[in-house]
């Protein structure tokens, strides 16, 4: 198991272009090529290789492999592979091994080299034999394509769980970015592509839920907040499991969760990608929960509970927040689950000025608003996923680095998997890297010294926060 933390580099590196890069193809599914979205996100990406082949004094070299990673110099690109499906699979299926990317390349070229990427009846002219003349004749000088030499190309992830769990969460993104784009374009959504990778994942977390969490937590380049609805969709499956509901309602559970943003896809991509929005066009985010309901009452077949989850997850306890209803609504326990999981998933993803909360803290900050949510669903919710939920990075009090991958008998005990021996050491050979918090082994009380949030981020357990959680009632689930 890789620190996943320890892989990712601030935004101006490899990493950010190539995510600007998988940015640029969803506009170009999203928008024509004229359109000034399109051509915002493609001199993004060109400042972006501009910045990092000029401090790294070389081209940028995307590796893709035969797998389903991005890789650069051989390290795994997170951001660009757990949102970038649609790239690998077009380098897959021209057999690519990497792009390289010079510093001369501009937004014109680009735009004609994505145009050629994606077009199916494009392929022919990047093949090995037609390559070098269409380039010439299409004005692209600045991007090489290399293709596998028929060996096996370098392995994804350091090991199998994590390279099923990347995989299962690019499937996750996969699908909530076809029903934006589909959705944007006034198209019908894939419901059951949609039910089957819910139905899907929920099989990858009964397996495991440590390094789908973790790999998740990696995902931390978000701007059409892609990431964010995936992760609520895990939340609200793992805490589904917690209430040991049957599968059918969980899996209702899950659609639900992967559904609730959809109306963001008819709101204007100015304003959902706006910080600091004025009055008006925070009016027109807030939309997005009524246009969602809308959206998916317009389908066929579409669960109820979903339709609830899109309209009232922002709507707070007693009926206060937006929409306004005309009429009483009633939120459903699935749109008050959902609700809580898409609080704490924004309190706790990183941003572009703030790293994220950890868990104990996003618990603490709700607890201090819990008049906004249903009280037992969030005491529920709260001991569904413990102190430290399944995916935290933890320092144990011997310095190992360690991830929680189960829930433990209290909420303050979770098993955990140690990463590394104290101070980033190697484990030795056969010792036990599975752990349970409080539960003395080797003459030892493991115990949770600290979590660790992103890149050289520790950050001590905050007392009062306890205090606040700790207190929780230990009630029947709701």
């Amino acid at each position: 198991m890789t620190d996943l933390s320890r892989d990712i580099e601030p935004a101006a590196t490899a990493d950010r272009f190539a995510h600007q890069l998988v940015l640029a193809l969803v506009n170009l599914e999203l928008h024509a090529s004229h359109d000034a979205h399109v051509q915002d996100q493609l001199r993004a990406a060109v400042t972006e290789l501009r910045r990092v082949a000029v401090a790294n004094h070389e081209p940028v070299h995307l590796e893709i492999g035969t797998g389903a990673a991005v890789r650069h110099h051989g390290r795994v690109l997170w951001s660009a592979t757990l949102q970038g499906t649609r790239l690998l699979e077009l380098c897959r299926t021209l057999r690519l091994a990497a792009l390289e990317f010079l510093p001369q390349l501009d937004a014109a070229e680009l735009l004609t080299f994505l145009e050629l990427l994606r077009a199916p009846r494009h392929l022919k002219a990047l093949s090995t034999a037609q390559r070098t003349e269409a380039f010439a004749a299409l004005g692209i000088r600045s991007v090489v394509c290399l293709e596998h030499d028929g060996e096996a190309g370098r392995g994804d992830p350091d090991t199998g769980g994590q390279r099923q769990a990347m995989a299962r969460y690019q499937a996750l993104v996969e699908i909530v970015q076809r029903n934006h784009i589909d959705a944007h374009r006034g198209a019908g959504l894939d419901l059951d592509r949609t039910h089957a990778t819910v139905e899907q994942t929920t099989n990858a977390l009964e397996a495991n839920a440590g390094e789908l969490f973790a790999v998740a937590g990696a995902d931390d380049l978000d701007d059409f907040t892609f990431g964010h609805t995936a992760r609520v969709t895990l939340l609200a499956l793992q805490a589904a499991h917690a209430a040991d509901v049957d599968r059918q309602q969980a899996l209702r559970v899950g659609a639900a969760a992967l559904l609730h943003d959809i109306g963001k896809a008819r709101v204007a991509q100015d304003v959902l990608l706006r910080r600091g929005r004025s009055a008006d066009e925070q009016r027109e985010f807030a939309a997005h929960a009524r246009r969602g309901a809308e959206l998916l009452a317009a389908q066929q077949g579409v669960d109820p509970a979903a339709i609830g989850a899109a309209y009232g997850h922002h709507i707070s306890r007693g009926g206060t927040g937006t929409p306004t209803p005309a009429l009483h609504f009633e939120p459903s326990g699935v749109t008050h689950l959902v609700r809580i999981c898409d609080v704490f998933e924004t309190l706790t993803a990183p941003g572009p000025d703030h790293p994220g909360l950890p868990p104990l803290q996003a618990y603490a900050v709700m607890l201090q608003r819990r008049q906004q949510f249903d009280p037992r669903w969030l005491r529920f919710f709260i001991r569904a996923h413990g102190l430290h939920p399944v995916g935290t990075q933890v320092e144990l009090d011997q310095g190992e680095q360690a991830l929680v991958i189960a829930p433990g008998a209290s909420l303050h005990a979770p098993v955990v998997r140690r990463l590394t021996g104290p101070a980033g050491t190697q484990l030795p050979r056969g010792v036990p890297t599975v752990l349970t918090i409080g539960e003395r082994r080797e003459g030892r009380t493991p115990k949770i010294r600290a979590v660790t949030a992103g890149v050289g981020q520790r950050l001590p357990l905050p007392d009062a926060a306890v205090r606040e959680v700790v207190c929780v009632p230990d009630d029947e689930r709701p």
